[in-house]
């Protein structure tokens, strides 16, 4: 499917992340097109809340300083790969057809609703991406209704094109 898209192949995604240096001299010379923080919701226990936050910075590792090029693609998925225990990942909380599951991975959908957000309001062509099953904030939700990305290996994806002349640098961090 990725090819088909075409997606990025993961020797690709290895050559458009930035070293600390390289990052640096890029954001010399750019500026900021759009800056977005989501907060880190402290629901469940708390072994739930450390494994939640374990994986964000693991994902956030591996999207950090990522450049993406003009008229190509990305997708989350494909950046993150599969979020195996083997991978590093913990147990947190997944929706899986309107029930709250535990699963390696738990919580990764915070960074494509971040995401999401993101390059929606910066102008980026979406290309893939998913609702929720559930409403599981409720009232308490930290985005519009309707403006959340659901991520599943596989399954559901957030993807975007970059329409822009220019090169776009995702910097993240988790605070």
């Amino acid at each position: 499917m990725a090819h088909w898209r075409r997606y990025p192949n993961r020797r690709q995604l290895r050559q458009w992340q930035l070293d600390a240096d390289a990052a640096a001299a890029f954001s010399s010379k750019a500026s900021v097109w759009r800056s977005i923080s989501t907060p880190i919701p402290e629901r469940g226990d708390a072994t739930t809340c450390a494994n939640r936050r374990h994986n964000l910075q693991l994902a956030i590792s591996a999207l950090h300083n990522r450049l993406i090029l003009p008229a190509t693609s990305f997708s989350l998925s494909q950046q993150l790969g599969e979020p195996t225990e083997a991978a590093g990942y913990r147990a947190g909380p997944v929706f899986v057809r309107g029930e709250v599951l535990r699963d390696a991975g738990g919580g990764l959908c915070l960074i494509a609703t971040n995401l999401y957000q993101l390059f929606l309001h910066a102008g980026c062509q979406i290309l893939e991406r998913h609702n929720h099953s559930i409403d599981a904030y409720g009232e308490e939700r930290f985005y519009t209704l309707g403006e959340d990305a659901a991520i599943a290996f596989s399954t559901k994806d957030l993807a975007i094109r970059n329409p822009f002349r220019q090169p776009m640098l995702l910097r993240m961090h988790v605070l």
